[in-house]
């Protein structure tokens, strides 16, 4: 795909595995990847919320 996207994945995730994330973001250079330390699945915003917020808007605007 030549979209840009971002996947965002909590280093303490169980239930998905951050190595499966990465193996996707591995196939496409158009994937930007990012780990979150400590943060269990779905809780990296709750967890990072300022980090998380600036990684997201950055994105944002450099894809508009």
């Amino acid at each position: 795909s030549k979209i840009p996207t971002l996947i965002i994945h909590g280093g303490g995730d169980y239930f998905v595995p951050p190595s499966m994330s990465r193996e996707i973001a591995d196939a496409n250079k158009n994937i930007e990847y990012v780990v979150f330390p400590g943060a269990e699945h779905g809780i990296s915003a709750i967890i990072h919320t300022e980090k998380y917020n600036q990684l997201v808007n950055s994105f944002i605007k450099k894809c508009f």
